[in-house]
């Protein structure tokens, strides 16, 4: 991963969600970012049509080497991407893109045509990551997100997924 200039070589491995990982998921929501979901939340992301992958620097797997998640919806031809982080200490380092590249490869399998996210007005490095990866901006919603003092906006960011039908015709 390259990050201001300086290649870093870091060992990446990617798992799906375990029921095992609801608490060490909300310890590092609850340290990573504002009004995080519970435990309870996290635990509840393991049923049907919700999906969630967990990434990691290294390949041991070990509490302290987890660098983020995403946790995706899957309905009606449509992927949310409902919550994606980074743990502080290791953001841009290319941990989001690994996650986004899962999610669009995985969104593609289940042959929906788009992914949909929301994400708070004021993360704007979120924001930038989002629009370099390709996605536009579609919509707000007002007063989404709880917010220390009163609520935030949510800003809804889409993307359309093109599939490629590949058919061998006998001649």
């Amino acid at each position: 991963f390259a990050r201001r200039g300086v290649t870093m070589t870091v060992s990446v491995s990617l798992r799906p969600m375990k029921p095992a990982d609801a608490s060490l998921l909300y310890e590092l929501a609850k340290a990573n970012m504002p009004h995080p979901w519970s435990k309870r939340v996290f635990a509840d992301c393991l049923r049907e049509d919700y999906y969630g992958w967990v990434v990691m620097q290294g390949d041991h797997g070990l509490a302290n080497e987890v660098a983020g998640f995403a946790v995706v919806l899957v309905q009606v031809g449509e992927c949310q991407l409902l919550n994606i982080c980074i743990k502080s200490s290791v953001r841009r380092q290319g941990f989001a893109t690994v996650l986004l590249d899962q999610v669009v490869t995985f969104a593609r399998e289940k042959k929906c045509r788009k992914i949909v996210l929301e994400v708070r007005e004021s993360n704007t490095a979120a924001i930038a990551m989002y629009r370099r990866y390709g996605m536009i901006q579609v919509g707000r919603r007002r007063n989404y997100y709880p917010a220390d003092s009163g609520r935030e906006n949510a800003l809804v960011f889409a993307m359309r997924l093109h599939h490629v039908e590949l058919s061998v015709h006998p001649r």
